[in-house]
C-alpha cells in the first residue's frame, strides 16, 4: 500500500496596524490585521490615544487594481 504523508503549512502575515508577524487575522485586499488589532480598532473610542494610529494605519488599505 502507497504511504502519503501530510504537511501542515502555518502561513504568517505582518500586521498593517502594528508590524508584528501573526498567523490570524483578517485579510482586507492584500492587507492584512492581526486579531489583536481587530480587537482593538472595535473596541477604541475616538477620543483615546490609539484611535488615531488605527486610522492612519487602515488608510494605507487600498483595493488592488488587476493590470490584463
Amino acid at each position: 500500500m502507497k504511504q502519503t504523508r501530510v504537511i501542515h503549512v502555518r502561513l504568517v502575515e505582518k500586521c498593517v496596524c502594528c508590524q508584528d508577524v501573526r498567523t490570524e487575522g483578517l485579510r482586507i485586499f492584500d492587507s492584512f490585521i492581526c486579531l489583536k488589532c481587530e480587537e482593538g480598532i472595535v473596541d477604541v473610542e475616538s477620543n483615546e490615544e490609539p484611535y488615531g494610529h488605527f486610522i492612519t494605519a487602515l488608510r494605507g488599505i487600498t483595493p488592488s487594481v488587476n493590470e490584463n
